[in-house]
């Protein structure tokens, strides 16, 4: 059976990254939309995907990937037309849950100690470190242009 199908990224990616999942789910029938986040905040976030989200009357499944997961949690909340969320490589926080509650219970990842933060709160990685960091399997080329188009994202989430 054909399903709709709602990608939502990470905070250290873009739409993109569904790049090749995308053909994938459509040779198979299905349809699928990736959500291009506006990493301003999670009220925006979750905004935009429920908007992607609410495009449809049938059911739909809702794949957070990483940050993602935290944006599928509250954007789905309350949807009636959602059929499952899908949470890959994910934070997955319970209600009263925020991204910040669940790092917090784990040491700090290297990659942290790389991340930029600008004068206005915006964080990214540095794109030179961006392949090492974040695109370890990915082909070079690829990971390139994934460091070109990531966030910046708020880093106040």
């Amino acid at each position: 059976m054909a399903a709709n199908i709602v990608l939502v990224h990470g905070a250290d990616a873009d739409g993109s990254s569904w790049s090749k999942l995308i053909p994938m789910l459509q040779d198979a029938g299905h349809y699928a939309v990736a959500v291009q986040l506006p990493l301003t905040s999670i009220v925006d976030d979750a905004a935009t995907a429920r908007r992607a989200i609410d495009k449809f009357d049938a059911p739909v499944v809702v794949v957070g990937h990483s940050f993602g997961g935290v944006v599928i949690s509250q954007a789905a909340h309350e949807a009636p037309n959602v059929s499952a969320l899908v949470y890959v490589a994910a934070f997955a926080p319970d209600a009263d849950e925020s991204a910040a509650d669940l790092v917090g219970r784990f040491p700090a990842l290297e990659s942290a100690k790389y991340i930029v933060v600008d004068k206005n709160g915006f964080f990214a990685f540095p794109q030179d470190q961006f392949p090492r960091l974040f695109a370890q399997d990915v082909d070079p080329v690829e990971a390139r242009v994934m460091a070109a188009v990531q966030g910046p994202a708020d880093a106040a989430r």
